[in-house]
């Protein structure tokens, strides 16, 4: 069978679904042997080409595929099967048997988020995934939590529990375990890092809830004296990131913490392992699940998590992290407060973080990904 890969998001502008597809390429670069005789051909931008080369993905051929007609030229291609690894037009569109990966709906369940309603986002979402829910071959979703939710969203529109897979998130190809203590003293001089500061990698956009996660730092501040640097990374062009900035900003003067904000930008893949590392904790406020992953890549390196009490995130956590009420920051500051003055907590969640990730390996994230495509494959 002649497998095509569309693939457009290994740019880190686009969050976890760039990490998610490093990981769906170092996967497939794992072929097993019931899929020896099938050709696999990604199509993508010369970018995500060398992201392929660069974890050892050994397609037959790698093609940048036009934006407009993409049907009919993969099927003149002879494509037989399509998988994206994110919702994606270009999938839904083609009219070949397809799988896709759906990080969420969370534009169905807390719509009033300003990402789902401005430039059709809602809108194109809901064409992709009512097109996927009638009539694709396959839907992974990343947890349990995950399939119910489309379940629940998309049954009305045809999707049924058989057509839906679970493979869960994993780390991806770029954390390095092996190096953190290394990568942590490099990555705190070339980034001019604080000696000690928790880290939150989320996108500026209202719902990752960086206005609590300040408010917290203030309120440390004014019980304690505590001055506790936050480092944020991210872009905050765009216009929702930059109100978004504006607004974490103005919180932070009014707090009195705008000195305590480390904005280090868009970050290398390489440089992540560091940032986690050298953290004394992730904080990770969000009104978003079910499932994220800079939670694992904070697990794998040994940093403390400390994320929310929400659907999804609390059955991802199970014990390793702290779950906090998104919407209070005194409970936010009392995590981050454990996690600064007690060295046994601190060494405990690591410990559970460490074991926690092994839940999310490798291994098995290629497993389920290649059941769920052997799967597909039997249907066509």
């Amino acid at each position: 069978m002649h497998v095509g890969v569309s693939t457009y998001h290994t740019n880190p502008d686009d969050g976890g679904i760039a990490q998610y597809t490093l990981s769906v390429l170092r996967a497939l670069a794992q072929r097993p042997a019931d899929f020896g005789r099938d050709r696999l051909e990604l199509f993508g931008t010369e970018a995500e080409r060398a992201a392929a080369v660069a974890v050892g993905a050994d397609f037959d051929a790698m093609e940048a595929s036009p934006r407009t007609s993409a049907g009919a030229w993969l099927r003149e291609r002879g494509v037989e099967l399509l998988y994206a690894p994110a919702n994606s037009e270009f999938l839904t569109d083609s009219g070949i048997p397809s799988v896709i990966t759906v990080h969420d709906v969370q534009h169905v369940r807390q719509p009033h988020f300003r990402e789902h309603v401005e430039d059709g986002h809602w809108e194109r979402a809901e064409h992709i995934l009512r097109d996927a829910a009638r009539g694709a071959t396959m839907i992974i979703a990343e947890s349990e939590t995950g399939k119910a939710d489309l379940l629940e969203c998309y049954a009305e529109h045809g999707l049924i529990a058989d057509r839906v897979a679970i493979v869960p998130y994993t780390v991806p190809p770029h954390i390095r375990a092996d190096r953190r203590a290394e990568e942590a003293t490099r990555v705190r001089c070339e980034l001019g890092l604080p000696e000690r500061y928790v880290f939150c990698p989320a996108q500026f956009l209202p719902q990752e809830n960086h206005v609590r996660l300040v408010e917290a730092l203030g309120i440390i501040r004014m019980r304690t004296g505590l001055r506790v640097p936050l480092v944020l990374s991210g872009a905050h062009e765009r216009p929702l990131a930059a109100q978004t900035w504006r607004t974490l900003m103005t919180t932070a003067t009014r707090m009195g913490v705008a000195g305590q904000i480390h904005p280090v930008g868009v970050v290398r893949n390489e440089d992540m392992t560091g940032l986690y590392s050298a953290a004394s904790a992730l904080v990770m406020p969000t009104y978003f699940g079910p499932t994220r992953i800079p939670l694992i890549e904070a697990w794998a390196v040994g940093c403390p998590v400390i994320t929310s009490d929400i659907r999804g995130l609390r059955e991802m956590c199970g014990d390793a992290a702290l779950l906090v009420p998104p919407s209070s920051a005194d409970d936010i500051s009392n995590a981050i407060l454990s996690i600064l003055n007690d060295e046994a907590l601190a060494a405990e969640m690591t410990t559970r973080g460490l074991a926690r990730a092994t839940v999310f390996s490798p291994e098995r994230f290629s497993d389920a990904l290649w059941a769920a495509l052997r799967h597909a494959k039997a249907s066509v």
